[in-house]
């Protein structure tokens, strides 16, 4: 598989990922250990009005 060496690639602090498809959202989260989800959060979180 293209993501079998994921895990093993990215940073120890790396917590989250995003995605713009769902089923890589799955893939990327299952071979990784951490969660994906779709940029629309992302992009939701960063322009969300500060309190």
């Amino acid at each position: 598989s293209a993501l079998a060496e994921l895990k093993d690639c990215l940073p120890a602090d790396c917590n989250a990922g995003y995605s713009n498809s769902r089923t890589c959202e799955m893939g990327l989260s299952h071979r990784s250990g951490i969660s994906y989800q779709s940029i629309v959060y992302l992009v939701d979180r960063c322009t969300a009005a500060k309190k």
